[in-house]
C-alpha cells in the first residue's frame, strides 16, 4: 500500500442490552455527527457524542425510540436526516420523526418477520423483505403499493438495498437471501440479473458510492465484490475467515469493511492478484476481561454484528454481540 493507514480506537457507546444489529450515520460531511443504532433489545438509540476529560470519545443516548416488540433488524435515515425508518422481527416497519422522537407511521402489511428495509434515493419509496421471501413496496404514508409477484427467493430475504443515482448507471435495487441468490432489479420491478452468488445464506449486501460494485457476504465466510456491468464472476473475492454479518464500502477510499464473527475486517480493493492484497489491512476485535477464581482473568471475545462509517470515512462504528458500539478514528498518511 502506498498510504499508511491507522485505526485508533476513540471509545465506546454503551446503552444497548443485547446485540447491536444495525448502525447508521448521516451522510452529509458538513453536518455534525448523527449516529443511530438498533438492537435485539428492541430499542433504537439516537446518540449524542462527546469527549471525556481523558480525551476518549463517549456517547449518551439523546433519544430512545421505543415501540417495537421484537428485535430491531435494520434502519434507514432520510436524506434530510429528519426521519428514520426501522424494521423489526415484530413484522412492522416504523417511520420516526427524529426531531420529536415520535413514530408517525406504522407499516403493518407484513405477515412474517422483517429483516431488512431500504428507502429510495428520492425518499419516496420504501422496500422491505424478510421471512415472507418476497419484498413489499410502500410509500412513506405506510400505504402498500406492491408485493413481489415473481422471481421469488427460495428462502428468507436478508438484505435489500437501493443503488445511488449515478449518471452513467441505470438505477437498480438488489435483494439477497438465505438461498444464496443475488437478484438485481430494475426500477419498474422487473428482474435485471439473478444468480446463485454463494453456496449458503447471504447475510448482507452493500453497493459502493459509484453504484458500480455490489458486495455480498454471509455464512460461507466468503466476501465477493461484483461489477454491475459483468456479473459472470466476482470482480474481487476475499476469505473473511468467519461468518460475515454486515458489509459497508468506505465513502472515499477503495475499501470494503466487514463485520464478522471474528471482529471487523477492512480490505483495500486492488486489481493486483497478490497474497498481500487478499489480506485485511486491519482486523479490529473487541474483548472483555472478567475476574474468575484465583485472580485469573477470563477473556471473552465478542463478534461484530454491524458496521458503519461516517460521511467522510473518518470514523468507523462497530456493533458487537455484547451490546457495545466501538468507535475508531480512521486516518491515512502518504
Amino acid at each position: 500500500m502506498a498510504n499508511q493507514v491507522e485505526f485508533k480506537q476513540l471509545g465506546f457507546l454503551r446503552g444497548h442490552a443485547d446485540w447491536v444489529t444495525t448502525i447508521i450515520t448521516n451522510q452529509d460531511p458538513t453536518l455534525a455527527d448523527l449516529v443511530i443504532s438498533g438492537s435485539r433489545d428492541k430499542s433504537v438509540l439516537v446518540w449524542k457524542l462527546f469527549k471525556q476529560p481523558d480525551g476518549e470519545l463517549a456517547g449518551q443516548p439523546r433519544k430512545q425510540l421505543k415501540g417495537h416488540s421484537h428485535f430491531v433488524s435494520d434502519l434507514v435515515l432520510s436524506n434530510d436526516n429528519k426521519y428514520l425508518l426501522s424494521a423489526s422481527w415484530d413484522k412492522e416497519l416504523r417511520f420516526w420523526d427524529l426531531v420529536n422522537g415520535t413514530c408517525t407511521n406504522r407499516f403493518v402489511g407484513n405477515k412474517k418477520e422483517i429483516f431488512t428495509c431500504a428507502m429510495s434515493p428520492d425518499n419516496r419509496q420504501i422496500l422491505c423483505g424478510g421471512a415472507e421471501r418476497k419484498f413489499k413496496l410502500y410509500n412513506v404514508k405506510a400505504e402498500e403499493k406492491l408485493t413481489q409477484q415473481n422471481h421469488f427467493h427460495a428462502d428468507w430475504i436478508s438484505c435489500v438495498r437501493y443503488s445511488p443515482i449515478i449518471k452513467n448507471i441505470q438505477p437498480y435495487f438488489v435483494t439477497v437471501g438465505w438461498d444464496g441468490w443475488l437478484k438485481v432489479w430494475n426500477q419498474n420491478f422487473t428482474i435485471r440479473f439473478q444468480f446463485k452468488a454463494h453456496d449458503s445464506q447471504i447475510n448482507s449486501v452493500a453497493i459502493n458510492p459509484s453504484g458500480e460494485y455490489i458486495a455480498t457476504g454471509g455464512k460461507d465466510k466468503k466476501l465477493y465484490i461484483w461489477n454491475i456491468t459483468d456479473l459472470k464472476k466476482p470482480a474481487f473475492e476475499y476469505d473473511a475467515g468467519g461468518i460475515i454479518n454486515q458489509l459497508a464500502f468506505h465513502p472515499q477510499q477503495n475499501w470494503i469493511v466487514a463485520a464478522t464473527e471474528n471482529g471487523i475486517k477492512v480490505w483495500q480493493i486492488s486489481q493486483e492478484e497478490k497474497a498481500e492484497t487478499k489480506t485485511p489491512i486491519v482486523t479490529l476485535d473487541h474483548h472483555t476481561e472478567t475476574a474468575v477464581a484465583g485472580g485469573v482473568k477470563k477473556i471473552q471475545k465478542h463478534g461484530a454484528v454491524s458496521v458503519a462509517l461516517d460521511a467522510n470515512g473518518a470514523k468507523l462504528y462497530g456493533g458487537f454481540t455484547d451490546g457495545s458500539i466501538l468507535v475508531w478514528e480512521v486516518s491515512t498518511k502518504n
